[in-house]
Order: C-alpha cells, then sequence, then structure tokens
C-alpha cells in the first residue's frame, strides 16, 4: 500500500548527514543465520555495534554490565512457573529470592524498552525463553553496513521480473478466497485493480488484521476465515523512536572524553529511558527510544513536544 518497499524497514539519507538515519529496524540481535543469509545473498557487510553501556545511577553515570551479568544469573536460579503469569506478577511475587531490587527493576526496564512490551500483559515463560536465547538483549548486536535499505535493495535485484511483479501504491479492501483460486481486489490511484492467483500470502501489520469489518483501512476476506478471535489475543508493542542529528558527537567529549566509547544510555524514569550511538561508526547522531507504556505515555505529543 505504500509507496516504498521495505515496510518496518525504513533507512532514510539525508544532505549533511554522513551515516544512514534509520526510522525503522537498526540492530541484528544475535547471529540469526537467516538474516545473515540475506546479507550474504545482498552482498550487504555488516558492523559489531557492541560498545559500553552506561546507567544513571543516583544523578551518575554508571557502567551497567555489572547489574545486567548480576540479573541474569538471578533468573537463572528461578524455577520457571508452571503455569505462565504477567511478567510484572513474576517479579514481585516469585523473582524477589534470587533478584534485587536493581535487578527486578532492571527486569521490567527491559521487557518495557528492549521488548517495548506491558509488563502486566506480556507472557513471564516466552520472555525468560527470549531472554535465554541468542536474541537477548546481551547478545551480540550487529548493523548492516550502509542501513538495512541495503537488504531489501538486494532481495527487490534478485527477484526474476519475468515472474515476479511489485505494486507500489496498491491498497487492498477485499480478498475473495477459495481452494484454488483468490481474487484482490484493491484501489491503485483511485482507481481499481484486481490481481488473481492460486494462493496467497498474507502479511498484513497485525493492526490492519485487527480491524472489525467496515473500518476505515479494514480489509475484508470473504468468506470470512474466522481468525479475528485469535489475532485478538495478539498485541505489538508501541514505539516511540526519536533521531536526533547534532553538530558534533558531544558526549565523546565530555568528562574528559569517558564515555567516547559509548553505545548505549540509559536514564530510568526519563520520557525517553534510552538512547544510543552508531558505535562503531563515529558520528553525531543520537538515537532516543521509549517502548511499552513509555511510549505510550508520549502518543498524542507534538513533534515539538518529543
Amino acid at each position: 500500500a505504500r509507496d516504498r518497499l521495505g515496510g518496518r524497514i525504513f533507512t532514510r539519507r539525508e544532505p549533511g548527514v554522513t551515516l544512514p538515519i534509520e526510522l525503522g529496524a537498526e540492530f541484528i540481535h544475535g547471529r540469526s543465520p537467516a538474516t545473515f543469509a540475506w546479507l550474504a545473498r545482498s552482498n550487504t557487510a555488516v558492523v559489531d555495534a557492541d560498545g559500553e553501556r552506561w546507567l544513571l545511577r543516583d544523578g551518575e553515570p554508571q557502567p551497567s554490565d555489572d547489574l545486567f551479568a548480576q540479573m541474569k544469573r538471578g533468573l537463572a536460579n528461578v524455577p520457571r512457573p508452571r503455569k505462565d503469569l504477567p511478567f510484572s506478577e513474576f517479579l514481585e511475587h516469585v523473582a524477589p529470592r534470587k533478584l534485587s531490587p536493581a535487578a527486578r527493576q532492571l527486569a521490567r526496564r527491559l521487557v518495557e524498552g528492549f521488548d517495548a512490551a506491558d509488563a502486566t500483559r506480556v507472557s513471564t515463560l516466552a520472555t525468560l525463553e527470549e531472554w535465554s536465547g541468542d536474541s537477548a538483549a546481551d547478545a551480540p548486536t550487529f548493523r548492516p553496513l550502509g542501513g538495512y535499505a541495503t537488504v531489501v535493495d538486494g532481495l527487490v535485484s534478485g527477484l526474476d521480473t519475468d515472474r515476479v511483479r511489485i505494486r507500489l501504491n496498491t491498497i487492498v479492501h477485499s480478498i475473495h478466497w477459495q481452494r484454488g483460486r483468490v481474487t484482490i481486489e484493491a484501489m491503485k490511484h483511485g482507481r481499481p485493480s484486481t490481481v488473481q492467483g492460486r494462493r496467497a500470502i498474507i502479511t498484513l501489520p497485525l493492526g490492519v488484521l485487527q480491524l472489525g469489518a467496515g473500518i476505515t483501512g479494514a480489509v475484508r476476506f470473504a468468506p470470512d476465515p474466522r481468525k479475528q478471535k485469535a489475532l485478538a489475543t495478539l498485541a505489538a508493542g508501541p514505539v516511540i523512536k526519536v533521531v536526533l542529528h547534532f553538530r558534533e558527537p558531544f558526549w565523546e567529549q565530555i568528562d574528559d572524553g569517558r564515555y567516547r566509547n559509548a553505545a548505549f544510555f540509559n536514564s530510568p524514569g526519563a520520557p525517553f529511558p534510552t538512547f544510543w550511538s552508531t558505535r562503531p561508526l563515529r558520528g553525531s547522531l543520537l538515537n532516543a527510544w521509549a517502548g511499552g507504556p513509555n511510549a505510550a505515555r508520549l502518543f498524542g505529543k507534538s513533534e515539538a513536544e518529543l
């Protein structure tokens, strides 16, 4: 439906800014075989985005890696609940014997920031499984050199143009399906457009799929595949990300260069609790991140207020 490819991958380049600006996906968390295979196919190099992490404690930035390691050791010693429960209840009633108050606070910040989830709703079992996997917050972190758009460009250039046709600005409003036949009706620049095939793979955003029939932007399925009950149990975490471009990387110079190699800054309780630099590349971009409840509290504010 958009006028561009990529969806939540959205790399922009601006005059006077030497580095790619990632308005969407930015990091590769862990060594995902699928992601690295696509990077190789698109001939895209990656850079190691690891660096120092700083946490504001008692008004003073301090290295945060020790607390993260302490939290993971504590969680490893907490028996996993047999029955799932919201993560906030797990922290309040199950974990206190193994986790210090500071470690529990970090765990809540991670689930609300890194996962952009609501701790009062998100699954404890799913969260613990994720944090013990290869893409946890402390896993190796990478960036595609030149931005994620290079991966999208590589995917598109590899398409067989004799068999594949990409239609941009095409807004689907109904899908009629039966065994062996699918008809998709859409609007393209205000004019009707129809596509037919034997099968269709539906990759619409969750928010669009959850819209009820008759609501603007909804897609009507005929017959109704009766997925709404299942879709209603899913949620996407809200995020507000602001990319800031400064005249110079001031954080590399203050306090006698103490933060020169900083990758992440965390300030619990701030409207934007997390900031990160473009490490290992040296540039004057800072990214501000608010996820989960922090993002929800910022909804509706103007660009100037943010």
